[in-house]
This record gives structure tokens, C-alpha cells and sequence, in this order.
């Protein structure tokens, strides 16, 4: 009787483990890469399920870390299958409950069209620069190079976020943030934080070199 009280507890404690993991993991995420790839295993040579739209929400089912991280997610549809975690942004409920959005689509021409430099707190250093435009379309560019070729950005302002077609030099999202009185754009590159700030005193100046 000892016995089969001792593995009914063992076998209660491993089914209950995987759940309080669940728990921890965010509640979904959003797609950043277009045509991302859902997997049936997590592995970069597994079969393709799907190919996602930047911008999708999933929800999160499980997460597996190895040489990179994996998330088992369900989509809108209800397929469930495996996405890289370089490629999801991951958001939990609460936080989003709690989000407000900075801009709306009505906001763009105000708040985000003209020029952005990269800076810091002690000033902006214009190493990295992005342009947005009325078309809908971006150019970005770094030091004396010229500016890269138009794509395309989208705001999701539910997420404060901004994805961008052909990347930039802060990778291929930007996320909106207030800092004091100050909005910024906030990305990365290499695994370092790249700080955008508009440039308010004419935002239509073009001074930029373009390809």
C-alpha cells in the first residue's frame, strides 16, 4: 500500500508540474516577421504547417528552450504548431489589459511622419536614422551611407508597436514608448537597445542621401 501511495504521488506531482509552468508563460504573442513559419516540431528543418502574416496573434501553449527558443502556439484558425521565439514578440494578458496606445492610425501624420534620429538620454547621436512617410512607406539608413530603398511600415496600436517590411538598423519592430514628455522608438540590433527620437523642428526636411 506504501508503494502505490508513493507512485500515485509521484505520478500526481509530474502532472502537475507542467501546468504550474504553464502558468509563467505569456498568454500570446504577435508575429513581427512576415511569412513566418509554424512548424510541426521545433526544429528549423521541420515541416511547415503555415506560413504566418506580420501581425498575427497566437495564443501561447508551451515554450521550449534549447540552443533557441521555441513556442508551441494555436492561431486564430486553431492550427497548433511550433514558432521560433526570434520571430514573436510575447505579450501576457495583464500587460496588455493595462496597455493603452501612445498613437492611433488617425495620429500618424502628427505624431509619427518626418524624421527620427537615434539618441540617448544625453542627446542624439544621428548614427542610426528612419523616415517615415505619408504613403505609408519608410527609409532608413546609418552614419554617411545613403538611405535604404522605401518598404513599408504597420502600426499596431494596440501593441504600441511598428513593424517594418525590410527591417532597419534596430530590426524589423519598433516599439513606442514614453519616457518623461518624450516619445520613442525602440528597437534592437545584436541584442542592444537603439533609441529613436523625432526630429521636431521640420520634420519635412529631406537631407538625407537616398539609393
Amino acid at each position: 500500500m506504501r508503494g502505490l501511495c508513493f507512485w500515485m504521488g509521484v505520478v500526481l506531482l509530474l502532472g502537475c508540474a507542467p501546468e504550474d509552468q504553464a502558468t509563467e508563460l505569456p498568454d500570446y504573442g504577435v508575429v513581427r516577421v512576415d511569412r513566418s513559419s509554424l512548424r510541426i516540431n521545433p526544429l528549423p528543418t521541420a515541416s511547415e504547417i503555415e506560413f504566418l502574416p506580420a501581425g498575427s496573434r497566437v495564443s501561447i501553449l508551451r515554450m521550449q528552450e534549447t540552443d533557441e527558443t521555441w513556442y508551441l502556439v494555436r492561431t486564430a484558425e486553431g492550427l497548433e504548431g511550433w514558432i521560433a521565439g526570434q520571430v514573436l514578440l510575447v505579450e501576457g494578458r495583464n500587460k496588455a489589459e493595462a496597455l493603452k496606445p501612445i498613437i492611433t492610425q488617425a495620429e500618424i501624420p502628427e505624431k509619427l511622419l518626418g524624421q527620427w534620429f537615434e539618441t540617448s538620454l544625453t542627446g542624439a547621436t544621428g548614427y542610426f536614422k528612419i523616415y517615415f512617410y505619408e504613403d505609408g512607406t519608410y527609409r532608413h539608413g546609418h552614419g554617411l551611407a545613403a538611405m535604404k530603398a522605401p518598404g513599408r511600415f504597420q502600426l499596431l496600436p494596440s501593441y504600441n508597436v511598428i513593424l517594418l517590411e525590410n527591417g532597419s538598423g534596430a530590426g524589423d519592430f519598433l516599439r513606442l514608448r514614453i519616457i518623461g514628455r518624450d516619445m520613442f522608438l525602440i528597437g534592437e540590433e545584436n541584442g542592444y537597445e537603439i533609441a529613436y527620437r523625432r526630429r521636431f523642428d521640420d520634420p519635412t526636411v529631406r537631407e538625407f542621401k537616398f539609393e
